[in-house]
């Protein structure tokens, strides 16, 4: 009898402090992204880019043109852009539109994670292990959640369809899953890869079954999506095709790569979660519930297999973990509600050891959330380098963040993300004319000053540097500090080097 009481007591303590975790993951989530909402600079490197196709949006210009100095745009569909441009015609064009969307999208994707294992499994302790887990992931997917970049939404979205097809039985849930679908596309296009085993399962269950719900799922996806296409490649004079599927198309896979998810995405932080949810899967076969293994085992390796292959490209970075993270939180909750279930509850040796198990994974989670909110410094370094942007007379070309030689009162140009996608993928075509428009610009002295993050940018070579050298003053420091004005997340680079005009050389 004392060592049940103990093993009671031991007990109790874990699942106290799996609650206390999730209580700490949600509420660590919730404030600093409340806190970085109002920021007035980059959270990552790349999100300035963002900004500035949203004000496009805005202004009524096209996304999608040929890639010039001037603008290219990122390798992503349309849908994510004119949501944040709603958004910014009510509270500004400026990053807290696009950070409204991603944290509004994710904090709805936690919850729809949490209701979705409580209406699986009827267990409260299941729903909120699933719930602090993902909240928990924040830190792992380079804080992204409320990032003004495309991949929460996308998530929401994606998250918001299979929820649907697995919980209603109904022609309209069906259609709404398919809108679902249809609109994560849109968002982002590697919901297709994820999806396509999905719906081929939909389909052959469709011809089986004759379940109309099904065929509502499909017409409602692959419809719009077509003539979305179409549309949108007739209206930009296939420009969109070019960006968003010949440009990722020339991506490079690295072999190598593939044993580094291992290594640094899973093993370290969420062997446990990943154990869970192939558990979860085995159980289901061992009970022989072999619609609901179809189901959700042809889900989870889809979105498995698919996070994998991205991680091994080039470019590849923590974001990407988004949806795997969101699966295994899925995995997990589900595990925990099924052993629960099956073993029953009230037996404290069987209770223990699924207590156990998730404490030590979200103890794996665990960071410091005050290393991820930007601080005074960096504000005030961000308004030093607007303020001498602004001071010089002409425009500037800041390839790495072109948003601060807008928010200096200058002309906006492209983002050299962008540029770099198109030099990788196609470098004997656009990227070389990008080079040699490079080389122009600095032979004609067309900008005041240049303001690098590095010695070398994508487009430059030996001929481009030298030209760079030939007719521009510098490196300048820009910055001070060693640190302040780094990104929170992504690639930690800041405008550090000035080059000003050489007035004789014109």
């Amino acid at each position: 009898m004392k060592s049940e009481s103990l093993a009671r007591g031991i007990v109790r303590m874990l699942r106290w402090g799996v609650l206390a975790f999730v209580v700490l993951y949600i509420t660590a989530f919730i404030i600093a992204s409340l806190k970085r909402m109002s920021y007035p600079y980059e959270l990552e490197w790349i999100e300035g880019g963002f900004l500035l196709i949203t004000q496009r949006v805005l202004g009524g210009k096209p996304i999608y043109t040929p890639p010039s100095l001037n603008h290219i745009p990122f390798i992503y569909p349309p849908l994510y852009y004119y949501l944040t441009a709603a958004v910014a015609r009510v509270v500004g064009v400026k990053f807290l539109a696009l950070r409204l969307v991603s944290f509004t999208s994710a904090l709805l994707t936690l919850l729809l994670i949490m209701h979705w294992v409580y209406r699986e499994g009827r267990s409260a302790f299941a729903a909120l292990s699933a719930a602090g887990f993902f909240a928990g992931t924040y830190r792992l997917s380079g804080t992204w959640f409320d990032v003004g970049r495309v991949d929460s939404l996308f998530l929401f979205l994606l998250m918001g369809g299979m929820y649907l097809l697995t919980m209603t039985t109904s022609v309209t849930g069906g259609i709404l899953a398919g809108i679902c679908f249809f609109l994560a596309a849109m968002t982002k296009q590697t919901a297709l890869p994820v999806l396509l085993p999905v719906l081929a399962y939909l389909f052959i269950r469709g011809v089986w079954r004759r379940e109309k719900r099904i065929w509502a799922t499909e017409l409602t996806f692959a419809l719009p999506l077509v003539l979305s296409v179409l549309w949108l490649n007739w209206r930009t004079k296939g420009w969109f095709w070019y960006y968003t599927v010949t440009i990722p198309g020339g991506f490079p896979v690295f072999p190598h790569a593939l044993w580094r998810f291992w290594k640094d995405d899973v093993f370290p932080y969420v062997s446990l979660a990943f154990v869970a949810t192939l558990l979860f899967l085995w159980l289901t076969w061992a009970r022989a519930r072999w619609n609901t293994l179809a189901w959700y085992g042809i889900f989870f390796a889809s979105v498995f297999l698919n996070t994998w292959l991205v991680r091994s490209h080039r470019g590849s970075y923590l974001n990407d973990l988004m949806p795997f993270h969101a699966m295994l939180a899925l995995g997990l909750g589900l595990w925990v509600a099924q052993v629960s279930h099956w073993w029953g509850r009230g037996d404290v040796w069987k209770e223990g050891p699924i207590a156990l198990i998730v404490f030590l994974q979200l103890l794996a989670l665990l960071y410091n959330p005050t290393l991820i909110v930007p601080d005074a410094r960096h504000v005030a370094a961000g308004d030093q380098i607007v303020a001498k942007l602004a001071s010089i007379e002409g425009d500037v070309l800041v390839p790495f963040h072109p948003y601060l030689a807008v928010r200096a009162g200058k002309r906006p140009h492209m983002h050299i993300a962008a540029a770099y996608d198109v030099l990788r993928s196609d470098p004997d075509g656009w990227g070389q004319r990008l080079r040699e428009e490079t080389r122009n610009i600095l032979r004609e002295q067309r900008f005041a000053a240049v303001v690098l993050d590095q010695p070398l940018f994508w487009l430059m070579d030996e001929t481009t540097e030298g030209l760079l050298k030939v007719y521009y003053e510098g490196p300048l420091p820009l910055i001070s500090h060693p640190d302040a004005f780094r990104p929170m997340t992504g690639l930690r680079l800041r405008p550090g080097r000035l080059y000003i005009r050489k007035e004789h050389s014109q």
